[in-house]
């Protein structure tokens, strides 16, 4: 070839345990420690929502029974005793209140005093929830009311107090 020179430089032989390298050890190391970071927050995670799920039963629990105990409560009660929301609708009563109104409590309940009682005695009720959801607490007053079951008329004190859920 004429005059020209022609070079050729060769680079050593690979080496034959790419695994001594530092890149590829590095990233292998890298690898190893992102998978046991993602097992261990995997494994933290399940754990939480098994530890929130048996608290959130354990309160259910609790709130069933302290509801049973409190239904318990007012159905030992020999005078009426009922609860309605802020729109006048009964939420529930006891037996006793049951006995009184002549109607069952499936009867009662969604039902306003308009539905079940005279409507005089409605009208004053009524205006009595108002006032007393006005200013939040106590009230008690006496009235006569005539009972549905064997029309028997009665003097009565009655007793309200506000609550909020």
């Amino acid at each position: 070839m004429a005059g020209r020179s022609w070079t050729r430089t060769f680079r050593a032989a690979t080496d034959a345990k790419p695994w001594r390298a530092r890149l590829p050890l590095l990233v292998l190391l890298a690898g190893v420690t992102m998978t046991g970071l993602l097992y261990a927050g995997l494994a933290t995670s399940a754990r939480a929502g098994r530890d929130a799920k048996a608290l959130a039963e354990r309160a259910t629990a609790e709130l069933r029974a302290q509801l049973a105990f409190t239904q318990q409560l007012i159905e030992a009660i020999p005078s009426p005793v009922f609860f309605k929301d802020v729109q006048g609708r009964y939420l529930g009563c006891n037996r006793a209140f049951e006995d009184y109104a002549g109607l069952t409590r499936a009867e009662l309940i969604g039902k306003t005093v308009r539905d079940v009682a005279s409507a005089d005695f409605a009208e004053r009720s009524l205006e009595s929830d108002r006032a007393l959801l006005e200013r939040a607490g106590t009230e008690s007053y006496e009235t006569t009311l005539t009972y549905p079951g064997d029309g028997s008329r009665h003097d009565v004190l009655i007793n309200k107090a506000t609550f909020y859920a």
